[in-house]
């Protein structure tokens, strides 16, 4: 009988290792845990635009303004393209407020190591008020531009 009890008992034995390995099993495979990383992000580069105004301006008139960006860093995409008109020290009786920007207003995307790419053109227009706006011949007209954050990612 002691041949059977010891048969029986090594029976019991291996089931019960066979549930401890299988709960370790489990527990190995349900266990949860934690952690921290960490990276670095690039720092950007920002885009330098330009304009040239294509025609010399009149009094009522309007001219095509070709836009162009630069950027060899990475490829980021620009929003609504703005523009404050200046005149130069030597015509301060020309007043700036007679001059319109119009820039485009869609989302661009200036690609990295592109050199200068041509973007889509703007406008800048001169108002014909109903004073004298001699002081303004021959006036070089600057341009401040600037994109606005794009409308989408």
């Amino acid at each position: 009988m002691s041949r059977i009890f010891k048969s029986k008992k090594r029976a019991v034995v291996g089931v019960i290792a066979a549930l401890v390995v299988t709960a370790v099993a489990f527990a190995y495979w349900t266990s949860t845990g934690g952690g921290s990383g960490s990276g670095s992000v690039a720092s950007g580069q920002a885009v330098v635009l330009h304009g040239n105004v294509v025609d010399a301006l009149v009094p009522g008139g309007n001219s095509s303004v070709t836009l162009t960006a630069d950027q060899t860093n990475t490829t980021r995409k620009i929003g609504a393209i703005t523009g404050t008109p200046s005149v130069d020290a030597g015509h301060s009786d020309c007043s700036a407020s007679d001059f319109h920007f119009t820039g485009p207003s869609a989302d661009e995307t200036v690609s990295a190591g592109s050199g200068t790419q041509t973007l889509t053109a703007g406008s800048v227009s001169m108002d014909n008020s109903a004073s004298n706006q001699d002081a303004c011949k021959s006036a070089t007209l600057s341009l401040t531009l600037s994109a606005a954050a794009p409308a989408t990612p």
